[in-house]
């Protein structure tokens, strides 16, 4: 018995019909995968996202993605201080900017109970501004309604510069 060395194809994959009883059971797994993904209960932690200098809220979109793959974060990137001039009038006027965005943010978010704060370089600065600003009072334990977790800055000149 010879076997070729080439099983013959039926025909492009793409031209493969399904039949009916098939299709029922694709088609109803599709139905349990959309329930299931509208049953998930949204994100529960914000995490707040601050460029530097002269930068974008694109600028921390990578680290965006890693964080939202969580699945119970949300990550936001401000864009209160775009465009570029923005970032030239101060560390307290960025801070307010970032503030107001933020509680906007808040706001919206229903689900939301706990934030952080990544800040990279004068973003750092920024958002330890905007602390200041979201604290809910004297005293107070949270910021913006929401329990703080997490405040983290790269290369922030916490300290100054020479």
């Amino acid at each position: 018995v010879r076997v070729p060395a080439v099983l013959p194809r039926r025909g492009p994959p793409h031209t493969h019909r399904v039949g009916p009883a098939r299709h029922r059971v694709m088609t109803r797994l599709l139905v349990l995968a959309a329930a299931a993904k509208a049953a998930v209960a949204p994100p529960r932690h914000l995490v707040v996202l601050v460029h530097g200098l002269s930068g974008t809220r694109a600028d921390l979109g990578y680290l965006a993605r890693r964080l939202e793959a969580d699945g119970d974060v949300t990550a936001y990137a401000c864009g209160a201080n775009e465009p570029f001039p923005k970032t030239y009038d101060g560390v307290d006027a960025g801070g307010a900017r970032i503030a107001a965005e933020v509680r906007e943010a808040a706001a919206r978010l229903d689900a939301v109970e706990t934030i952080s704060f990544v800040g990279n370089s004068l973003g750092g600065l920024y958002a330890r501004a905007a602390l200041g600003a979201l604290r809910d009072g004297d005293g107070a334990t949270t910021f913006a309604g929401l329990r703080p977790v997490a405040f983290v800055t790269t290369a922030a000149p916490h300290v100054g510069t020479r």
